[in-house]
């Protein structure tokens, strides 16, 4: 049965849904799920007493439960008379408080401040079908007539798959007005066929307030299984977070429809706490078929930043996870990398986390329990110590490092390379050892003379790492590169150069260093540096 229009405008036309409604019959219509899969959501915002408006209400039996768990005073509205009809004929005579009524939503008849309460269940959807003026201008009048009949204090409830323009079409105009928004993810109104795109379907809570001049807007969104809303600071905020749900489901199902992967898919999970990022994950596919389908691995802090620092692109890089990939020998694998400004207790409680997002991204036809794999079982300990911004080398954090049974390590990191560690030193043990590290990505130790590019890392080295300049250990602010030209001009010789500089093109397979310094005439020049029985 074709029951879809052909054109997205025919939504906004009488002409569609009187043929909608025939083909119909007397078969109830959901849009966007029925009572029960929203009960947990609508019984929080609607209570017996209140009166209720239901616009664009169709033969959907919306008011009809609402009636049955004790909301019963309502009036459900549409343009289609013979739907209305129907359901005054099939509900109107055992519910005397609740009403069906012929009415357009651009045209309500009722007294101002008549309803605590007006539900639309997919009417606007189906009404805001472009980004037009003249749809602009009619959404205007509805959202105008809303306004009008709701009491202050009244709430519009709007169940939407919030396209982009129509999420932006409700954030401005009731912004704009000073009332109270507030935003549910309807899971269970979602739909569950493993064909089926089971796109993100939401609740937008509108709360009508006196708008006051200079008061803050007041955007919150309430996550599942969390009490408290959390509170946004801009309209951004909520974009960006329906935009996250919409492009997982775009992509859950992709993953779940495709065999082959043919690039590395990069996803981010959020915590809810905090907001911040918590795991990074990275799905690989291999061509090669393989006893073992589908797998997790996830790469622990201890062995990202301690054991496989000499191989970290095993796990950094696209060629690096494919490696890994195939020495698991798994022809999915979902590698999960644990971010820093998050604490971490368990592997159990990484695996807890982690476990459900990820085997939605699973084939299709995947139903064994899932490995997780990983090199060790201590997701380890980070205490930021420092965090600051540097000129020339970017966003950097001094942290300690809890990465073997009680040996602490304190590392720079700079956040623009976060897979590599710039300078470490072990803490905690009897004599402090300071383990000399590169502190910045143009760094030259020759001997007992350190070359340094960012005077604001050898403060950091000063502040963080014990580093002492004397008679002993002379510090040059100045490019490596430069100091090693002027160094063979003016005749200086030494017993070690070592070049310690990160290279920041991870797509060349190494950490260090930079081409620049691996230049024939470049070579030449350290070569000129050390004494004959020096070493490089």
């Amino acid at each position: 049965m074709d029951l879809l229009p052909k054109d997205h405008k025919d939504f906004g036309s009488k002409e569609y849904w009187n043929e909608f409604f025939s083909k119909q019959k007397s078969q109830p219509f959901e849009w966007y799920g029925e009572y029960d899969s929203l009960s947990e959501i609508l019984d929080k915002y609607i209570h017996p007493k209140d009166k209720v408006l239901v616009i664009g209400c169709g033969n959907s039996k919306l008011s009809v439960d609402l009636h049955d768990v004790g909301i019963c005073n309502s009036i459900s509205i549409d343009i289609n008379a013979p739907v209305i009809n129907q359901m005054k004929e099939k509900y109107g005579k055992d519910r005397p408080q609740m009403h069906f009524e012929v009415m357009d939503v651009f045209n309500l008849s009722f007294d101002d401040g008549t309803f605590s309460v007006v539900i639309d269940k997919g009417t606007l959807d189906a009404l805001l079908v472009d980004k037009s003026e003249e749809v602009n201008e009619k959404i205007n009048v509805m959202f105008s007539q809303i306004e009008r009949v709701l009491r202050n204090g009244g709430r519009y409830l709007c169940i939407s798959l919030l396209q982009e323009h129509v999420l932006n079409k409700l954030l401005d105009w009731f912004t704009d007005k000073g009332w109270l928004i507030r935003l549910h993810r309807c899971t269970k109104a979602e739909a569950k066929s493993e064909d089926a795109l089971a796109f993100p379907v939401y609740a937008i809570v509108l709360t009508k307030l006196r708008k006051m001049n200079g008061a803050p807007m007041v955007l919150e969104i309430v996550h599942n299984g969390i009490a408290s809303p959390q509170r946004c600071s801009s309209k951004k905020d909520i974009v960006e977070y329906v935009e996250s749900a919409q492009h997982y489901a775009f992509l859950k199902h992709y993953l779940n429809k495709k065999k082959m992967v043919e690039e590395d898919i990069c996803l981010e999970l959020c915590s809810t706490d905090t907001g911040k990022v918590k795991y990074r994950m990275f799905v690989v596919d291999r061509k090669q078929e393989s006893k073992m389908k589908f797998a997790i691995f996830i790469v622990v802090q201890e062995e990202l930043n301690l054991f496989f620092r000499e191989t970290e692109w095993l796990f950094s890089t696209p060629q690096g996870r494919q490696e890994l990939a195939a020495n698991v020998n798994c022809e999915r694998l979902i590698v999960v990398h644990l971010l820093r400004d998050n604490v971490y207790h368990s592997l159990e409680e990484v695996k807890g986390d982690i476990s459900a997002k990820i085997l939605e991204l699973a084939p299709a036809s995947f139903k064994e329990q899932v490995p997780i794999l990983s090199l060790g079982d201590d997701v380890g300990q980070r205490d930021i110590k420092c965090r600051g911004q540097s000129e020339l080398s970017g966003e950097y954090v001094v942290e300690d490092v809890l990465a073997e049974k009680d040996q602490f390590y304190r590392r720079l990191i700079f956040l623009n390379s976060p897979y590599i560690t710039q300078s470490e030193a072990k803490l905690m043990i009897g004599l402090a050892f300071l383990k000399i590290q590169m502190l910045c990505p143009n760094i030259l130790l020759i001997g007992l003379e350190v070359v340094e590019l960012d005077p604001s890392i050898l403060d950091v080295s000063k502040k963080w790492f014990n580093l002492i300049t004397d008679n002993r250990l002379k510090v040059h602010i100045a490019d490596g590169l430069t100091f090693i030209q002027d160094a063979v001009s003016n005749g200086l010789k030494y017993d070690v150069v070592i070049l310690d500089v990160d290279n920041k093109d991870l797509s060349l397979g190494i950490s260090g260093p930079p081409i620049a310094f691996l230049e024939t005439a470049m070579l030449q020049n350290i070569l000129q540096l050390v004494y004959d029985s020096g070493i490089i």
